[in-house]
């Protein structure tokens, strides 16, 4: 505690007169290292530079003189530490933003604005509108799991309910025809062309690592000659029409 009070005794006035004279050089190597904390690159020279060093040691002045008054016995508060890696997190442009901005960039075609605002739509009711940087391939699987549970037919109620709503439905009607793969992978599609023009065109911050969540993500869609090759089997192995039939129904 002596040693303290004989440290205050010239680091407090010292740090007064630099103060008072607007003269930061005594606290650049603490000004540099918090910009190094907080990942910033900013020139010595610059105004924004000496504006940062004299809130630096305004700063160290305040908390000089709060040691003191601590020492001399007075209620002192402590200040609360800032977790840098969680608390000071930088944020890009939601998913909504995104689509507003690739729909004025691209200005696409009706259908395909129909089309992408739809799945944008559905993936909004499902998590929300949420940064682009903060959609996971964990959120994608459970988007992709939705729609594959999206019934092809809404009437009444239905056709104004959300996709988590539909989903509850559909899984009380398993009986009910639900979107086909491709369909499925169109609108996983036209999320994907959103948030990827979004990293193109900076909704997301530089300094956030970004890497495509939708990237295979796609279900795999039976192409169209493997399906005649698998009737084809079908119909060889049972040898007749009806029960073919039945079973590429169930398939697909």
């Amino acid at each position: 505690m002596l040693r303290r009070a004989e440290t205050l005794e010239w680091t407090l006035p010292a740090a007064q007169e630099a103060l008072a004279r607007g003269n930061i050089s005594s606290i650049q190597w603490e000004v540099d290292e918090l910009l190094k904390v907080f990942r910033i690159n900013l020139d010595h020279s610059c105004s924004a530079y000496r504006e940062l060093g004299m809130a630096v040691l305004r700063a160290y002045v305040r908390a000089l003189h709060a040691i003191g008054r601590r020492d001399r016995g007075e209620p002192v508060e402590t200040p609360k530490i800032l977790d840098v890696e969680n608390g000071a997190t930088v944020e890009g442009e939601s998913l909504r933003a995104a689509h507003a901005g690739w729909q004025k960039s691209r200005g696409p075609s009706p259908a395909t604005l129909r089309e992408f605002t739809y799945a944008i739509d559905r993936f909004i009711e499902l998590h929300g509108d949420m940064p682009v940087e903060k959609i996971t391939r964990k959120h994608v699987r459970e988007f992709r799991e939705a729609l594959q549970l999206l019934p092809v037919r809404r009437a009444g109620k239905l056709q104004r309910a959300t996709l988590p709503e539909l989903v509850e439905w559909s899984k009380k009607h398993p009986e009910t025809r639900r979107l086909s793969p491709a369909t499925v992978n169109k609108l996983l599609g036209g999320v994907q062309a959103v948030v990827v023009w979004a990293r193109d065109n900076g909704l997301i911050p530089d300094q956030v690592p970004w890497s495509d969540p939708f990237s295979n993500m796609r279900l795999v869609v039976l192409r169209q000659k493997t399906r005649c090759l698998f009737l084809v089997n079908l119909l060889t192995q049972y040898g007749h029409l009806g029960s073919v039939l039945a079973i590429a129904t169930i398939k697909y």
